[in-house]
């Protein structure tokens, strides 16, 4: 049976899709006294991610180790939708003795809106448009090649382009045009690993008003604000 470690998660926020994050997430901040923590396993709401990425400090630790004494934090995405209950529980191994440890469980409300955006569309991919030359770009049309499997996706019809304000959540879509689609045999690996093995590709023509592509770059790096404590209780940033 798992240690659990008490006192070692100093609040929590929601996230909305970002740069450095490109989907809806949750990021759990820690500082733990007696020992490290190599993150094994994270489980949101009964089901296992593998979606999750550790930060000592400003350093990302690829292997997944919280560090003793350090200003952490652990982020793990999760599609939260407004105001429904999630339940965060992370396990693992202490970095010094090796012994089976677990973060107390967090379960919280998710804040009243900038949720996902429609439940009704199950799946979605994050892009991220950078300016590079300082130019302002704007109503100039953008070109994105996606990829699919088959079993996701049964017309290229179904796709939608939304844009994801970060400081808020707010969702804009905005216009798009498939003009082609093809379709191939995957690899063996990928067949393997799923049953289907097709893929679908589609070459979108994307009318986007790149002004709110260049508002996602200059600010899509800080977090919208709903951070609590252990608790549950709302702290300022």
């Amino acid at each position: 049976m798992a240690q659990k470690l008490s006192n070692a998660v100093e609040s929590y926020q929601f996230g909305y899709p970002n740069v450095e994050f490109p989907f809806y997430h949750v990021t759990i901040h820690t500082n733990l006294k007696d020992t490290g923590l190599r993150v094994d396993r994270v489980i949101v709401n009964g089901h296992e991610t593998r979606d999750v990425w550790v930060y000592n400090g400003d350093q990302e630790a690829f292997d997944k180790t919280v560090q003793q004494d350090a200003r952490s934090r652990i982020t793990v995405r999760v599609d939260w939708e407004n105001t429904k209950s999630y339940a965060v529980e992370i396990v693992g191994e202490s970095s010094s003795t090796g012994k089976h440890l677990e973060l107390e469980r967090i379960v919280a409300s998710a804040p009243q809106d900038g949720g996902y955006w429609d439940t009704a569309w199950k799946y979605y991919g994050g892009v991220v448009l950078a300016e590079t030359a300082g130019l302002p770009r704007e109503n100039e049309p953008v070109h994105l090649t996606l990829s699919f499997y088959e079993d996701r996706i049964a017309s290229p019809q179904e796709i939608r382009v939304v844009g994801i304000v970060p400081e808020s959540g707010t969702a804009r879509e905005t216009p798009c045009q498939v003009y082609g689609f093809e379709r191939w045999e995957s690899s063996p690996l990928v067949a393997k690993e799923r049953s289907v093995g097709l893929y679908q590709v589609f070459d979108m023509y994307v009318p986007m008003i790149v002004r709110l592509g260049s508002s996602l770059v200059r600010v899509g790096q800080q977090m919208a604000p709903d951070i609590r404590d252990a608790a549950g209780h709302r702290r300022m940033p």
